[in-house]
């Protein structure tokens, strides 16, 4: 289970075939790194919703949404593909396909020792040593805990870019939320946001 359970139903591809329709027996390649989610609808009260709508429910944003239809993501039910505009009926099955994040040019991995506590496919959770910042500087480019997860996911042949939760200063020792995608970042963000 995630440490955040709205994650628990969206899964990495590992370069798998995945059923997209069990009627026609069809599957499709998902991409080692891409994250999907693959969920029946069952909900008489969300019967003739919008996917718009329920996609914006989900916690997905209307950035996020641009992103699925023009930087190779994509929308399926029952294993047609679709837009943001299609109804949701009773026993339709979505499959949502995100995009594959881009890692910063200006960030370069290097392996710095990472106390990691807790990771899944979703989040990583680390100790933070102190006198090591958390992101990249003119003073420190390449001795970072950002550049240190590069190197980690590198070593777990993931293509995942930073998305520190919270960050830390130089000087300061503690434990950090790291987001391994930018959907698993936003629910982050959003629920910050709610708690105040």
């Amino acid at each position: 289970m995630s440490v955040l359970p709205d994650l628990d139903r969206f899964r990495f591809g590992k370069g798998c075939k995945i059923p997209l329709s069990e009627k026609e027996n069809k599957k499709e390649v998902v991409p080692a790194g891409i994250l999907y989610v693959k969920q029946n609808h069952n909900s008489q009260k969300e019967e003739g919703l919008l996917l718009k709508e329920y996609l914006i429910d989900l916690g997905i944003s209307k950035r996020m949404l641009t992103d699925i239809k023009f930087a190779g993501g994509d929308l399926l039910i029952n294993g047609e593909h679709v837009t943001v505009k299609c109804e949701l009926h009773e026993g339709d099955r979505l499959t949502i396909l995100f995009p594959e994040e881009k890692v910063s040019e200006g960030l370069k991995p290097a392996p710095i020792p990472l106390d990691i506590i807790f990771e899944d496919e979703h989040v990583l959770v680390l100790n933070k040593r102190p006198y090591i910042p958390s992101i990249p500087s003119r003073e420190h480019p390449e001795h970072s805990i950002a550049n240190g997860l590069l190197h980690h996911y590198a070593e777990q042949s993931v293509r995942h870019t930073v998305h520190l939760v919270n960050r830390l200063d130089r000087d300061t020792s503690g434990v950090m939320l790291v987001a391994k995608h930018r959907f698993a970042h936003s629910l982050y963000q959003r629920r910050k946001k709610w708690s105040g």
